[in-house]
């Protein structure tokens, strides 16, 4: 007792004197006549005395970790406890500099002892927290080296076995989140397992493992990995049915569920996750920030506008934890955009320009937010049809590269935005930049099913303008790239669309009907699906009619005819839908046109002549020519060469080559009328553009 008063007595003055700011070397006189055992004893009650002043504030008494090694410099055993007695402050206060001061202080008691297993031990913790700090792979690197060390020391003693294969599992997950190499996440869960095999059942020990299975599954792209992830998050919240970070990693694997496959049963499961982690804490702003991308992700792919505004109404609960701030005020604006844009309400638009204007405010470094920002220009673009907001989004979108140069969302709006200049313009340069930006796009996520699919449309546009039927096919190849991804849930309506309307034009091309008979197989599911999707009935009927004509099927044209019909249901005053069924019936006619079949003919004939006046009086100037076709087929030329004439007016004539070969106006071309049509105003025209 008396020697242990005396040295506290000791250790008090030492204090003292650190507290005075007295000069170090006047300390060596406290302990210059003790032997080594007595200094150990010293130091030892100097660290326990220091440690309670540390715990209470008092910075000064940080100086006694370098005091008690000048007073017992071979006490490895004084080294460790310092160290570790450092680490664990430095984890509590989240500070780097104690961390590294805990760092020498373990090797110094290796320096001094080297076959200590828990030293080599805590050392790769030491580490694998300054990875953590510096987001650095060499520190986890090192961090291995040492739990190795120590595995080779403590002979597989079972008293710290579990909790030392968990913290080398986690070590291997780090450097594989930081490396993106799955074969470090891959000894991650060998570590893990072997901790599982010796009966570790904590609800945190389930958590961590979960978690390497789901980076490996985001990793490598496999859904099956996640699934296994799911499991035991599920076990986590078994033991701990009150754990918050277990139900919120178990809803954000729903999430990345259901955003690789579509399938709505795992959006009805992470929001189920979600709201059981609110149960336990409802003032954690990342809940609801994740909680918001999952119905944003539902209402973006699905256009569901009720998700949509979930999705705002969470990212406003974030707001209220943390107050402006600017990733949250975003997003909550990209979920007003997409609503806006969806339900075609400006008031939505201006409301997520003022949301997004403000976050750039607080945060201009983001490049979120600026690809949000030129999301919303591009939406009031297509609202307001004015190309000023698209090369503002563009701006926008640009400056989002700048601060991240491989920006998926920024490369893919570009291509977006782009895409629809080019489509307005017919600007065949514009679309292939577009298509370039997609590519791009493309390389940064495979996995975005919305990018192929514009990148399909993209390519559609150019196949049009340039009649080619190569950039048809990679249309049709980015759509099959697109549908890969739903190969376990249905696809949106507007990619299956698409889809269909690529296989149609190709078989214009190759006269397939191969092509054209799985277009109206798909069309026909879209109709299933959804009866109401007008557009759909327009293009089922255009295939059928294609299919008729190239195959001399009346049946085809007579499935034709219902389709237009069904179209026109939807919308009587459409003239594209009035002019193709003009001129799907005249096909008809001249199909089934023989002594036999008068009446049908003349029938058909009067009924096609109904509808390309009525597509003529609604406006469309193709009916124009069509009528002229119709008229020459029935040997009226007079009436022929009237819409003809019209037609060269209203600049609605198809080029010269296609007057001159179509076997519509065959009859026509005999005439005397045509040639002097032809001499006084096309041949004219031709000599004046030359």
């Amino acid at each position: 007792m008396e020697k242990t008063n005396r040295y506290q007595i000791l250790a008090l003055e030492i204090l003292n004197q650190l507290k005075a700011q007295r000069e170090s070397a006047h300390l060596n006189s406290f302990w210059s006549e003790l032997n080594s055992e007595q200094r150990e004893r010293l130091a030892e009650v100097l660290f326990d005395e220091g440690k309670q002043l540390i715990l209470g504030g008092e910075s000064y008494a940080f100086h006694i970790f370098d005091v008690s090694r000048r007073i017992a410099p071979l006490s490895s055993k004084l080294q460790f406890q310092q160290g570790v007695f450092l680490f664990d402050y430095a984890v509590h206060k989240g500070s780097e500099k104690y961390l590294l001061l805990a760092e020498r202080h373990i090797q110094h008691a290796i320096e001094i002892k080297s076959q200590n297993c828990d030293a080599w031990y805590i050392w790769g913790d030491i580490l694998v927290h300054l990875g953590l700090v510096y987001k650095e792979a060499h520190y986890f690197q090192k961090a291995d080296e040492k739990y190795s060390k120590a595995a080779q020391l403590c002979n597989e003693n079972p008293k710290y076995l579990k909790k030392f294969l968990w913290d080398w599992a986690l070590c291997w997950y780090f450097l594989g989140k930081h490396s993106g190499e799955a074969v470090d996440i891959k000894r991650s869960l060998e570590k893990f397992e072997k901790t599982a095999k010796l009966g570790c059942n904590e609800a945190s020990f389930w958590r961590d493992y979960a978690n390497a299975w789901t980076e490996m599954g985001l990793l490598i792209r496999d859904d099956r990995f996640l699934e296994k992830a799911l499991s035991f998050y599920q076990k986590s919240t078994q033991i701990q049915p009150k754990y918050y970070e277990g139900w919120l990693s178990l809803a954000q694997t729903f999430q990345h569920l259901y955003q690789n496959t579509g399938q709505e049963q795992y959006l009805a499961q992470g929001h189920s996750a979600y709201a059981r982690a609110a149960d336990f804490k409802q003032d954690h702003f990342e809940l609801w920030m994740r909680w918001g991308s999952l119905f944003l992700t539902s209402g973006r792919t699905k256009g569901e506008v009720k998700h949509l505004q979930m999705s705002a109404m969470k990212y406003s609960k974030a707001l209220k934890i943390c107050p402006d701030h600017p990733e949250a005020l975003s997003c909550w604006g990209e979920a007003l955009t997409i609503l806006g844009a969806f339900t075609s309400r400006l008031d939505h638009l201006k409301e997520a320009e003022k949301k997004i204007t403000k976050a750039l405010k607080l945060g201009r470094e983001c490049p979120n937010v600026w690809y949000r920002y030129g999301f919303c220009l591009y939406a009031q673009g297509q609202y307001f049809e004015d190309t000023d907001f698209y090369l503002m989004a563009i701006e926008k979108f640009n400056h989002a590269l700048t601060l991240q140069k491989n920006h998926f969302f920024a490369l893919n709006g570009i291509g977006l935005t782009k895409f629809a200049l080019g489509d307005i313009h017919k600007d065949i340069q514009l679309l292939k930049n577009a298509s370039e930006h997609f590519k791009k796009a493309s390389e940064v996520k495979k996995n975005h099913p919305e990018l192929w699919n514009n990148w399909g449309m993209t390519l559609m546009r150019l196949a049009d303008l340039m009649d080619s039927k190569t950039y048809i096919q990679a249309a049709i190849e980015k759509y099959e790239q697109a549908l890969d991804f739903y190969k376990n849930t249905s696809p949106s309506t507007q990619l299956l669309y698409n889809y269909a309307c690529a296989l149609d034009f190709l078989g214009s091309f190759e006269e397939d009907p191969t092509a054209y008979e799985k277009s109206a197989q798909i069309l026909e599911i879209i109709l299933k699906k959804d009866p109401s999707y007008s557009p759909a009935y327009y293009n089922l009927a255009l295939v059928y009619a294609h299919l008729g004509e190239l195959l001399d099927d009346v049946d085809f044209y007579n499935k034709s005819s219902e389709n237009f019909y069904a179209a026109l249901q939807e919308d009587s005053e459409d003239e594209m839908i009035w002019n193709a069924w003009g001129v799907t019936l005249t096909q008809y006619a001249k199909l089934i046109y023989e002594p036999l079949k008068v009446e049908l003919y003349e029938n058909l004939i009067e009924d096609a002549e109904k509808k390309l006046k009525q597509a003529l009086a609604l406006g469309s100037l193709e009916a124009l020519y069509n009528l002229s076709c119709l008229y020459c087929l029935t040997g009226k030329l007079s009436e022929a060469i009237h819409y003809l004439q019209i037609a060269y007016q209203k600049e609605a004539l198809p080029p010269l080559e296609q007057l001159m070969y179509d076997d519509s106006l065959e009859s026509l071309r005999h005439s005397e009328q045509f040639e002097e049509f032809i001499q006084i105003n096309l041949l004219r025209q031709k000599t004046q553009d030359s």
